[in-house]
C-alpha cells in the first residue's frame, strides 16, 4: 500500500502517524516545503521518501505524485490531517484517480457544537467525540449529544461517501449541521482524544488504514478541558497552573498563546481552573 503524507512533519505530533503506518507495513512517502535535512530524524526513518517542493500547490503536489507514482505504482492515499490542503489536494485526487472525499466548506460560527470521529472502510464508526467548542480564544470541553443528533450526522456523512478517514461535523445550539470537514482547527486534537479515552488514536488510524480490528474503544473515559490564553497580565502564571492543577493537567503547549488541556472524571473542577487561567491583574 502507498501512501502518501503532505506536510507530514507539522504539527510535530503528526509524525506519530506516519511512525504507526509504517509499523502495519505501509509504503510511506511524504511530501514538503521542510528540507530533508530538517526533518525529526525519527520521521524520516519512518518514510521511504520525501520529495521536497519549493511551496505547497496543486502544480508541485502533482509533480510530486507523478514521480511517486512512477516510482512505486498506483497511490492508495494522498492525506494531509491538516485541513488546509484539502482543495487541492481533492483536484489531484481526481488526476490519480485517488479514493477522493467531499466535505462542506468550514464556517466562521464561534461556538458551535461538534460530533467527530473515525469512519472504516465500510463507512463504519469506529470512534467518536462530542464537544462543545469555542473558536476564539480557543475553548473545548467534552459533552454528550443525543443518539438521534448522531445518527443526523452519521447519515450526512455516509450521504457524502466519506469513508476510511476522520471526520468533524460543527452544528449550531438547534443542531443544525453547518460543516463537514475532516478534522478540527486544532494541530493536537489527537492528543485531547487520547487524554479523554486513554486509548492511541494514531494507531487506531493506522489499524483502520490497513484494515486491522479495532480494539481500544473507550477502555476509560475522562471529560478533557482545552483552554487557550493570550501573554497577558494573570494573576495566575503557568507555573501556578502546573502547580496548582498538576492532578488535572495532561498537556502544555507555551509559544505565543498558551494552550492547557486537563482531564477530569468530574467536570466541576473545570469552572475553577476556567476562573483561575482568565483571571488577570
Amino acid at each position: 500500500m502507498n501512501y502518501i503524507f503532505l506536510s507530514p512533519e507539522f504539527p510535530d505530533n503528526y509524525k506519530i502517524f506516519v511512525e504507526k503506518l509504517r509499523e502495519n507495513g505501509v509504503n510511506v512517502l511524504g511530501i514538503g516545503e521542510c528540507p530533508y535535512q530538517e526533518l525529526d530524524v525519527r520521521l524520516k526513518s519512518y518514510m521511504t521518501e520525501y520529495y521536497w517542493v519549493k511551496e505547497i500547490n496543486y502544480e508541485e503536489i502533482f509533480k510530486a505524485v507523478a514521480y511517486f507514482s512512477f516510482r512505486y505504482g498506483k497511490i492508495d492515499f494522498l492525506e494531509s490531517i491538516n485541513t488546509y490542503w484539502k482543495d487541492t489536494l481533492e483536484k489531484v485526487r481526481v488526476d490519480f484517480n485517488i479514493a477522493n472525499k467531499v466535505y462542506d466548506s468550514s464556517n466562521n460560527t464561534n461556538e458551535v457544537i461538534c460530533y467527530d470521529g473515525l469512519i472504516d472502510y465500510d463507512g463504519n464508526i469506529v470512534f467518536e467525540f462530542e464537544s462543545n467548542y469555542k473558536k476564539s480564544p480557543k475553548e473545548l470541553t467534552s459533552a454528550d449529544i443525543k443518539e438521534s443528533v448522531k445518527r443526523k450526522c452519521i447519515d450526512a456523512i455516509r450521504k457524502r461517501n466519506i469513508k476510511s478517514s476522520f471526520f468533524h461535523i460543527e452544528m449550531d445550539n438547534d443542531y443544525n449541521i453547518i460543516s463537514i470537514e475532516e478534522n478540527y482547527d486544532i494541530g493536537f486534537i489527537f492528543d485531547i482524544y487520547n487524554y479523554a479515552y486513554d486509548i492511541d488514536i494514531y494507531k487506531a488510524y493506522a489499524d483502520m488504514i490497513v484494515k486491522k480490528e479495532i480494539d481500544f474503544y473507550k477502555k476509560d473515559i475522562y471529560d478533557v478541558l482545552l483552554l487557550e490564553r493570550e501573554n497577558d497580565n494573570y494573576k495566575y502564571t503557568n507555573d501556578d497552573i502546573k502547580d496548582k492543577y498538576r492532578d488535572y493537567l495532561c498537556m502544555v503547549l507555551e509559544g505565543n498563546k498558551d494552550y492547557f488541556i486537563f482531564r477530569s472524571k468530574d467536570k466541576k473542577i473545570f469552572s475553577s481552573i476556567k476562573k483561575d487561567l482568565g483571571e488577570t491583574i
